[in-house]
């Protein structure tokens, strides 16, 4: 399971252009999954100027390496549907 962690926390970080405390700020209530995407809001961001928070779309490519599958494996294999509020990487 940790190396499905480590999986997630790349791919995500890639495809979807965060930064290091973007990507450690997501919180499981903070995702969502949809047939052909997934949607992160972001509450906080450097980039952010007027302090809104951002969604992030992050395309389903059902593949190997699709990001999306694979950090829904790993909510999946540790449990955190149940925990709403907790810190997803």
């Amino acid at each position: 399971m940790r190396n499905q962690r480590i999986i997630s926390a790349g791919l995500l970080a890639f495809a979807g252009f965060m930064q290091r405390a973007e990507l450690l700020n997501i919180k499981v209530c903070d995702i969502q999954f949809y047939e052909t995407f997934m949607a992160i809001f972001l509450e906080t961001s450097k980039i952010d100027i007027y302090r809104d928070g951002a969604w992030i779309t992050v395309a389903r490519t059902n593949t190997y390496l699709c990001q999306v599958n694979n950090l829904e494996k790993f909510i999946k294999w540790a449990s955190l549907m149940t925990m709403t509020m907790c810190f997803v990487l």
